[in-house]
């Protein structure tokens, strides 16, 4: 058995291993870059938007200051709201001024 390309035997494993090496290197090299594109790509992208989740959630919560509770409605409240809380609990109308008409 004689090879037609360069004329080496395929007699042993060992020649057929070095044929396939030599037909499939450049192929299995590009296939083996794009992958690591594609792998530095994704990681990437979970690196900013993970930096970015964070940087939202730090600018929400310093956006809110200090809170002691939270109203959540599957709806829109009231204008009357904010007054009728802040009698409930006592503390009058000068903490929402910013929303209360009075």
């Amino acid at each position: 058995m004689s090879d037609s390309r360069g004329g080496a035997a395929l007699h042993s494993l060992a020649g057929l291993a070095v044929r396939l090496t030599r037909q499939w290197a450049r192929p299995v090299a590009a296939l083996a870059a794009a992958c690591g594109i594609v792998a530095a790509t994704i990681v990437g992208a979970v690196g900013v938007g993970e930096s970015m989740r964070n940087g939202l959630a730090t600018l929400a919560l310093s956006r809110l200051g200090r809170i002691d509770a939270a109203i959540v409605g599957e709806g829109f409240f009231r204008e009357q709201l904010a007054e009728e809380l802040a009698a409930a609990v006592g503390l009058g109308c000068s903490w929402c001024r910013r929303w209360c008409s009075r």
